[in-house]
């Protein structure tokens, strides 16, 4: 069996993590931070693909450094481009946010209306990809909040992101029908994070108690 979202690989989220608190890439924080400052509004954000060549030149940036950037660096950048980065790197790494051996966790979890399985399935994640999914979930929750603007609610970017961010494992030799009915069910567990309350993404979340990102020394 294969893992369906696996990429050209470039190593292991932990390797891009150097806050031992916050394990999260500073690359995505760079990127939030300028999507989060005046880009939101943006129409088809993470729909509309960016300029290969740009977001390969940004990729290449960012990645070589551990630490914040002023802000203007990434601003010159179109939205496309910003968000092109962050869905490069997520497809990048050797496992998705959330790790095809954790699907069914999530899928039961997500099948439920009961939040507390949702938070019992998010504590199973190692620490890097915990922090980073609870980040990155605040951060699409507030493109969720400004979907009036922007025309991305949440079904739509559920449909962009899921296959990036959900793994699954697939046989190689499987069916259409199979390969359809595993992709809805990472739409399906996009859709359920993605419906939580903003509040629920900025609460204690992770297995060291990890405090509101709200407070975060990432926010500049």
């Amino acid at each position: 069996m294969v893992a369906s979202t696996s990429k050209q690989q470039s190593g292991s989220l932990k390797d891009f993590c150097s806050n031992k608190n916050h394990m999260i890439p500073s690359l995505l924080v760079n990127c939030v931070n300028a999507l989060d400052k005046n880009r939101l509004d943006f129409q088809g954000i993470y729909r509309i693909n960016g300029q290969g060549s740009l977001i390969q030149k940004l990729l290449k940036e960012l990645k070589g450094s551990k630490e914040i950037v002023n802000l203007d660096m990434i601003l010159k950048y179109d939205t496309e481009t910003i968000t092109g980065c962050i869905k490069a790197f997520l497809k990048e790494i050797r496992d998705p946010l959330i790790p095809p051996y954790l699907f069914e966790d999530f899928y039961q979890a997500c099948d439920s209306e009961l939040d507390f399985k949702i938070h019992d399935a998010i504590l199973k994640l190692p620490k890097p990809h915990q922090d980073t999914l609870i980040y990155m979930f605040g951060h699409w929750n507030r493109v969720v909040i400004n979907s009036e603007k922007n025309l991305m609610p949440l079904e739509n970017l559920a449909k962009c992101l899921a296959p990036t961010v959900v793994g699954i494992y697939m046989e190689k030799d499987i069916k259409i029908d199979a390969a359809g009915e595993g992709i809805e069910k990472q739409i399906k567990i996009m859709k359920r994070l993605l419906s939580m309350p903003q509040k629920y993404w900025q609460i204690e979340n992770s297995q060291e108690g990890m405090k509101s990102f709200q407070n975060s020394v990432f926010y500049i």
